[in-house]
């Protein structure tokens, strides 16, 4: 005889009990993505307080700029234009200050954010005095690219502010193995950090209150591209200001504001040409009528850190928790004492901005319009 569920009636009422099993399995999961959960409606669990300053715990910075920047604006639809639009916005206000620019890998490959830089340099020449640009490396590469030895110049011939839009890579590189260097890094200014649990949702508060309705879930990017260099830099506890996804969503670029930077002209109107396709990403993809630059509000803090809400708080690099890890196994988590992770790979403590006030979109946009080449009164808004 055959045993009972052994032969092949029995195999396929087994196959079909597994069949409905999964998709009861399948529609739980599903409908839990999907359900009005807290956590998705606005990415920010309840969390305890920080205890954030306006105009932020005093933070010095050296006169000395270094801008370190991945940026790839116009390289492709879901490419960001943030790192084009900080670049220009310090250029425009301290391009006298500006020692040097480096490229990293990150939004693309270190081929086309060095093109990018040169190209955008090459305009704002028009308009002011370009600082050199130095070719940097690839995450994970031996620190000997000209971007990592000018930037060990720079350090080594006194205090400097370096404004980091992207990885880490090429920081790491220009310190590891010159430690006395890092007495000279008056401040590092970079764009990662986030509270404990927070997901980064654009559309998130949208009412809608479920992951689909939602669009992309991105990651702490400057991390999640080379964590080794952000665990070794922060080791260093060397003063750091993160201005992450949290201050970024204090201020978002529309079609109008484009408009306003091509009238504007010159490397002003380049950069905004080359915005409009991370625009159209986000209008259809994210499901918004404008974008938040994230890099564009890190460089508002360095031109104008009186505009943010920011605290010194507690600073741990720490494996990531949560279905995230799968992307990023590191994560820059900031907070109060209490909230410290089980496992750190790094301890240390940071400036952290929150938001930033409603003026600062129109501050940074005079930035930008003085990145023209000669700004008319229209382009002004006179």
């Amino acid at each position: 005889m055959t045993p009972l569920g052994c032969g092949p009636a029995g195999w396929r009422r087994g196959a079909a009990r597994l069949a409905a099993l999964l998709c009861v399995l399948a529609g739980l999961a599903v409908g839990g993505l999907a359900a009005p959960v807290d956590a998705w409606r606005t990415g920010r669990p309840s969390v305890p307080a920080l205890p954030l300053v306006p105009g932020g715990p005093p933070a010095a910075l050296a006169p000395r700029l270094w801008i370190d920047s991945d940026a790839a604006c116009g390289a492709g639809r879901r490419t960001d234009s943030d790192d084009c639009l900080a670049v220009l916005a310090l250029l425009a206000a301290r391009d006298d200050d500006v020692v040097g620019v480096s490229s990293t890998a990150g939004n693309a490959p270190l081929a086309i954010t060095h093109r990018t830089l040169a190209l955008l340099l090459r305009e704002w020449s028009a308009t002011g005095t370009a600082p050199p640009l130095y070719r940097g490396t690839e995450a994970g590469s031996a620190g000997t690219a000209p971007a990592v030895r000018a930037l060990r110049q720079a350090l080594a011939e006194g205090p400097l502010t370096v404004v980091a839009l992207g990885p880490l890579t090429n920081v790491a590189g220009a310190l590891e193995g010159h430690p006395a260097l890092a007495a000279n890094l008056t401040r590092l200014v970079a764009v990662f950090g986030h509270r404990r649990g927070h997901l980064f949702h654009p559309s998130e508060a949208s009412g809608r209150g479920n992951l689909f309705g939602h669009g992309p879930v991105f990651t702490d990017f400057n991390v999640r591209a080379d964590p080794a260099a952000v665990r070794a830099v922060l080791s260093l506890g060397r003063p750091v200001t993160l201005v992450g996804y949290d201050a970024g969503r204090s201020v978002a670029i529309s079609a109008a504001d484009l408009n306003r930077l091509v009238l504007a002209g010159g490397a002003a109107a380049w950069v905004a040409d080359r915005a409009r396709d991370w625009l159209a990403f986000w209008n259809d993809a994210v499901g918004m009528p404008a974008f938040h630059p994230f890099d564009l509000v890190a460089a508002g803090w360095v031109l104008h850190p009186d505009r943010f809400r920011c605290a010194r708080t507690p600073t741990w690099v720490a494996p990531t928790r949560g279905p995230l890890r799968l992307l990023s196994p590191l994560s820059v988590v900031v907070g109060v004492p209490a909230e410290r992770p089980p496992r750190v790979a790094v301890s240390t403590e940071a400036v952290y901005c929150a938001d930033a006030d409603a003026r600062l979109h129109d501050v940074l946009m005079e930035r930008l319009v003085l990145g023209g080449a000669k700004p008319s009164a229209a382009a002004l808004g006179e």
